[in-house]
């Protein structure tokens, strides 16, 4: 069992709490939870740790993530090939994560077979609840693989399929339940009924990789959906006599709304629109990213594709784009630099609103005194200088 943490006071230029934005302010802790925040002399007898210039924020909840620092979900290769790695690849993405900001993630399975499926579930739901040397793992998102192929963007065609219910149960008694979240198509046959059935469980349905029109999302709305995977990708989007599920997203007014806030997935000013009209307070700031963020330039070889990364753009072989490069630190400063979103905003979109959408609203997601201290301090180019789990240093930037 990992050794109680100790009380710190954790000082910074910038400390972002659910009523706004305090400077020179002080968040202290008792260990694993916050006790509050101050503008007075920290409390003696704990440990100080001091950042100036920098953004005092909750951790960051990352619901759609694929991979990170050559680490992908379902697969156990290194594309680095580091013979000091841990054997399992999700304890090895656990801690890239926390390098970027990250305090919990739901590790996120693109289309595949069935028994990968099974062997992702099983392999993260041994890690969930787990005391990890990084993030925690909060449950499985399976993006697919009940998909529309007409929007698979770089999803595998072949292990594309429609809803299958007695699949799917096999899947979730394998997962014990932490299969918490799916993509699905909801204009494919079959699909509201899906829904229904997969909400009953308790999963979080969402629509991605859809060319469902604006009455196919508001009957799986009704059917029990609850959000819009990426949004603007891999999707129909908005036109003025047909608006598809982009435009219903946009005007609907309980939808959760994903959306990759790299700037290279979604221009600024898209996703400028999406922030006025969806609001901080519904829309969740993901990655989408894959094994190849934080990779040098160069082209892979993941044996059933080979993509070519380059400028922070990932491709496939034929020019279509594939997952972001970007970690959440630096989609942060995109949303604060490019979209002018302020440190609420951010803060609500990286944490909150992924926290809720979990239904762990109670115990992360803000700097709220009694919830877990799940923090992260950005430096002033959006560098990740601290990440704490319930307390824990789980990274600190070095000199």
């Amino acid at each position: 069992m990992a050794s109680q943490p100790e009380p710190l006071a954790i000082t910074a230029a910038r400390v972002v709490t659910p009523g706004g934005v305090l400077q020179n302010a002080t968040l202290v802790t008792d260990g694993e939870r916050i006790l509050g925040v101050t503008q007075n002399e920290p409390p003696r007898g704990v440990t100080q740790l001091v950042f100036e210039d920098a953004t005092l924020l909750p951790g960051f909840i990352d619901l759609h993530v694929h991979g990170g620092g050559g680490w992908r979900v379902g697969v156990d290769t290194d594309l680095l090939n580091r013979p000091d790695s841990h054997p399992d690849p999700l304890v090895n993405m656990s801690r890239f994560m926390a390098s970027t900001g990250v305090t919990g993630f739901l590790p996120t399975l693109s289309t595949a077979s069935k028994e990968e499926m099974l062997a992702t579930v099983t392999s993260v739901a041994r890690l969930v609840g787990q005391d990890l040397p990084g993030a925690d793992v909060l449950g499985t998102h399976l993006e697919g693989p009940y998909l529309n192929v007409a929007r698979k963007g770089a999803q595998r065609e072949e292990f594309i399929r429609p809803p299958d219910r007695e699949e799917f149960l096999e899947v979730w008694q394998a997962s014990r339940g932490t299969a918490r979240y799916v993509t699905l198509a909801p204009e494919l046959q079959s699909a509201a009924e899906f829904t229904e059935w997969l909400t009953g469980l308790g999963v979080f349905v969402s629509a991605g990789h859809t060319d469902a029109r604006a009455e196919d999302m508001e009957r799986a709305y009704a059917a029990g959906l609850k959000g819009v995977t990426h949004l603007f990708n891999a999707m129909r989007g908005l036109h003025h006599r047909e608006p598809g599920a982009a435009g219903w997203a946009l005007a609907h007014d309980r939808v959760w709304v994903e959306l990759i806030s790299d700037g290279v997935h979604v221009h600024p000013t898209a996703m400028r629109l999406a922030l006025r009209a969806v609001g901080a307070d519904r829309l969740a700031a993901i990655t989408d990213a894959g094994a190849f963020t934080g990779l040098p330039d160069g082209v892979y070889d993941e044996g059933y594709r080979t993509v070519t990364v380059r400028r922070g753009v990932c491709t496939l072989e034929d020019g279509t784009l594939a997952e972001s490069m970007s970690p959440m630190n630096r989609n942060c400063m995109v949303l604060l630099n490019e979209v002018g979103a302020t440190w609420p905003q951010i803060a609500s979109m990286t944490a909150l609103v992924p926290a809720t959408m979990l239904g762990l609203q109670e115990r992360r997601g803000s700097l709220a005194p009694g919830k877990d201290a799940d923090l992260t301090v950005l430096g002033p180019a959006g560098e990740v200088l601290l990440t704490t789990v319930r307390g824990r240093v789980v990274h600190r930037a070095t000199a």
